[in-house]
């Protein structure tokens, strides 16, 4: 990029020599009249805008609910997380960089501490695309980026993929389905065989 403006730059001097040896050899050129009193000089294009954070979008407003300190119970079904069997976790989730952001930190172990999973995820609203947007990275290498169209009734459902450390990439989808203000579920999909599988499935329930 620094190449191309650079090649703009002497590109420019170039072309205007010409102009500028013709304009000293007519004299030099007056300067501008001096300012007056109380006149504001033009600003230029994107100085107008005010200093100070933006207001968050409204539809930010759909991801209230997972605010909080949840805790989770359930099963990993398949040994892509963990082991297959029971297991717990731990979320904090909370509104972030001016509420333009829900932060999400995540802690998973196996129900007898046999393994853990942890995670740092940030949703918010692309006003591009008119969709939800999930960001993740994990301590395993992962990451993951989902979108979601928002709830539909009860359900909010994030699809999109997971790239694993190795290189592998599974198309991914988590489905939340709350049950009143504190409580819901969690089913996590990935691709197995070409296909998407469940892989774990949480009963989740909010402190605060």
């Amino acid at each position: 990029m620094h190449v191309f403006r650079m090649a703009a730059v002497l590109g420019c001097l170039v072309l205007a020599g010409p102009v500028l040896a013709q304009g000293q050899s007519q004299g030099r050129s007056k300067a501008p009249p001096p300012k007056q009193q109380g006149q504001q000089a033009p600003q230029k294009n994107g100085q107008a805008r005010k200093a100070g954070a933006t207001t968050p979008a409204p539809e930010l407003k759909q991801l209230a609910w997972y605010e909080g300190n949840w805790s989770c119970t359930g099963k990993n079904l398949a040994p892509v997380l963990g082991p297959v069997g029971d297991a717990k976790s731990n979320s904090k989730i909370q509104s972030m960089l001016g509420g333009h952001w829900i932060g999400v930190s995540y802690q998973g172990v196996g129900a007898k501490g046999q393994w853990s999973l942890a995670e740092e995820s940030v949703m918010g609203w692309d006003a591009d695309e008119k969709e939800y947007v999930w960001h993740g990275v994990d301590n395993t290498g992962a990451y993951s980026e989902l979108t979601s169209k928002g709830w539909e009734g009860e359900k909010m459902v994030w699809t999109g993929d997971t790239d694993m450390a190795d290189g592998t990439d599974m198309d991914a989808r988590r489905t939340f389905t709350r049950s009143g203000q504190s409580q819901g579920q969690l089913v996590i999909e990935l691709e197995q065989g070409g296909s998407l599988t469940r892989i774990a499935e949480y009963t989740c329930r909010k402190s605060k």
